[in-house]
């Protein structure tokens, strides 16, 4: 019997095209024989009589178009393409939009912007998340800046539309980028412009490429994406439409992993030096055994007093904080780690697994071995 012949098409020179190929290698040796070939998204694909399917990011129409033409499925990764109606695994952008949202308020700032480079559609997607989180609690405007879709980010008018930009937005203020390329061009800008990053600017990116993040003039926080899991569930579903030709095409979203914190967003823009250090102490020691008490313990300060300032300028109580941390870090470790239940909720602060399962229901609607099966697949 022939081997079915892969291609697997991506951004091979990222982060984001090699982990989705990783996933896709280890769903391909765990459960089929294919022969997989590699072509790099830049490079046009050349089929042939042993050509099975393609596995790719396939930005633009005219990538496979003779794809299609050739009868041969394709399963694609990433962004949404208007008028491609094949099977598509991606992450969620309004879900990564709404953790932004959520990181830069933790910050405790009060103004917010976003950025990207051009209106694409995963850009449009990441702002409305952005803006449904900051909503919730911050009803006021977003300024939002959007290159052309042909605008290159290192040409002269895009500098000096963000420098203007830039020095216009209100000061402190958060900035969420739809990718990492974009967060290190307004680091740049804003820096060559005078604006202490992250003092007057704290700046958020999407993508988590560790290099491109740490070689920035100063190292861009960003959220990372469950980039071999779309790879694995991308195979998936090319052996699946292998198996059965007729099967219905899927779309499948999956949520971001977490915020990779970096000195672009080390701050807290909070005017209460109280309320700053309980949140200093909280994100510090949240995962020990400790409690509101412990807490206002810590130096010579009201309790009621300091519970009221808090909840002013946080939007909720010291004791939602403190479960607010634990929450986050045991969703990082079920997404990054092989600890098992009880380990994760004994690492996280909570008491038992039970009562973090019943938080994961209470919060997401899903238990933490659901929530994990989402990561965890391509690794």
């Amino acid at each position: 019997m022939k081997r079915p012949l892969i291609h697997v098409q991506l951004q091979f020179d990222t982060r984001c095209g090699r982990d989705i190929a990783r996933g896709i290698i280890n769903y391909a040796r765990q459960n089929t024989q294919w022969q997989l070939s590699h072509v790099d998204m830049h490079v046009p694909l050349v089929l042939n009589p042993q050509s099975s399917g393609v596995i790719g990011q396939l930005y633009m129409p005219q990538d496979y178009k003779h794809i299609l033409e050739a009868c041969i499925p394709i399963v694609k990764v990433g962004q949404q393409t208007p008028n491609f109606r094949g099977p598509l695994v991606a992450s969620n952008d309004r879900a990564i939009g709404q953790m932004a949202g959520n990181y830069l308020m933790s910050l405790g700032l009060e103004h917010f912007a976003f950025c990207s480079s051009g209106r694409w559609p995963f850009a449009e997607d990441r702002l409305e998340g952005f803006m449904q989180a900051l909503c919730r609690e911050h009803p006021g405007p977003v300024e939002n800046h959007f290159g052309t879709d042909h605008t290159l980010s290192q040409s002269l008018d895009f500098e000096q539309q963000i420098t203007q930009w830039i020095k216009n937005l209100p000061k402190p203020c958060g900035i969420f980028c739809s990718n990492d390329a974009t967060g290190i061009d307004v680091i740049r800008i804003a820096r060559m412009a005078g604006i202490h990053i992250p003092g007057d600017l704290a700046v958020l990116g999407v993508d988590d490429d560790e290099i491109y993040c740490e070689f920035s003039e100063v190292p861009l926080s960003s959220i990372a994406q469950p980039l071999q899991t779309i790879g694995y569930e991308a195979a998936r579903l090319m052996d699946l439409h292998l198996r059965d030709p007729d099967r219905k095409p899927q779309t499948i979203r999956l949520p971001p992993v977490k915020v990779v914190r970096r000195a672009s967003s080390d701050m807290l823009a909070i005017g209460d030096p109280d309320v700053s250090k309980a949140l200093r102490l909280i994100r510090d020691h949240a995962t020990q055994d400790i409690n509101v008490t412990w807490v206002v313990k810590q130096w010579s300060v009201n309790r009621r007093s300091l519970e009221r300032r808090f909840t002013k300028h946080v939007g909720h109580s010291l004791l939602d904080e403190i479960h607010r941390v634990r929450f986050e870090h045991a969703k990082h470790l079920l997404a990054d780690s092989s600890q098992n239940l009880k380990q994760v909720a004994a690492s996280s602060g909570f008491n038992d697994a039970r009562y973090m399962a019943t938080c994961f229901r209470q919060k997401l609607g899903i238990s933490p071995s659901e929530y994990r099966r989402q990561f965890h697949q391509g690794a």
